[in-house]
Formats: C-alpha cells, structure tokens, sequence
C-alpha cells in the first residue's frame, strides 16, 4: 500500500478526492456521526485548493488504484491553542497492512504540518481500549481527562 496526501499540491491526488470524502463521510455517520455530514464533506473539499489548508486528507492506495484507507486531521483551537486532531484512520480490514514505519511517516508529516499552524500538540480519541491500546504503539498516551457529554434539549 502506498500513502499519498490528498491536496492540489500532490499532482494527480484529485482522482481520490471524492472516493475519500466519501469513506469519511460514511465512517462518521458509521461510528460516531457528530459531525454534519455536509459541511464535512464541504470542509475537507475546499481543503483540498487552500495553500495552506486547515484539514488534511490522506489515502492508502493498493495495486490496483482503489483505496483501501483513509485519514484526515484538522486543526482546532482549545483555548486560543492551535492543536492537532486526528479526527479518523481506517483501513479495509481486507487491505494489506502498513509497510514498517508508513503509518509513522504520515503521522510525523501531519505533526510538522499542525507545527505550520502552530500546534504543538496532537490529539485523537479512542471510540474503546482495544482501539486505544493500537494507538499507543504509534506513540499517543492516554491523558488524565475524561470526554463526558450530555445532550441538550431541543426546545
């Protein structure tokens, strides 16, 4: 499998633009669905021209050209702090695996880009522990806080 950085800059990279706005947007409404699905979808295809973009998109390319993973990464400001979220990563588990050190690359790659926005800092959530403990072996530890919510009632 091969990586490649879904943006204008990458030439050829648009034939995989909307393939993988389509994996996103269908893992967000698979799993979590927080996010509107349009304005993902809107948000990660403007990226794709801005020169100096706030959401990065990559792709896991088999031999046969098909995607066979996805990951994206916005940056977020936690109190006027630039930071780096890991928003997904997936691969097909029928995909070949990750060649030693590929998945580290693409995430030094995304970390020297959060540093051009000013973000020192990355952070991903972990939907369970198995996922977590995956995580952790690519250099992510857990922090001391916990995500809680609550609905707010519609009026």
């Amino acid at each position: 499998m091969r990586l490649t950085l879904v943006h204008a800059s990458i030439p050829s990279s648009h034939k995989y633009l909307r393939k993988a706005l389509e994996r996103v947007v269908a893992m967000n409404e698979a799993y979590d669905g927080e996010a509107d699905k349009e304005l993902l979808f809107l948000e990660l295809s403007a990226a794709f021209h801005h020169k100096k973009p706030g959401h990065l998109l990559y792709v896991g390319i088999d031999d046969e050209d098909k995607i066979v993973a996805h990951g994206y990464a916005a940056i977020e400001f936690y109190y006027g702090t630039p930071v780096v979220t890991c928003h997904q990563l997936w691969r097909n588990s029928s995909a070949v695996q990750f060649e030693p050190g590929q998945l580290e690359q693409a995430l030094d790659s995304i970390a020297n880009w959060g540093a051009t926005h000013g973000a020192t800092k990355m952070r991903t959530y972990a939907s369970n522990a198995k996922v977590a403990a995956i995580a952790e072996k690519y250099g992510w530890r857990k922090t001391d806080r916990i995500l809680m919510e609550r609905d707010i009632p519609k009026e």
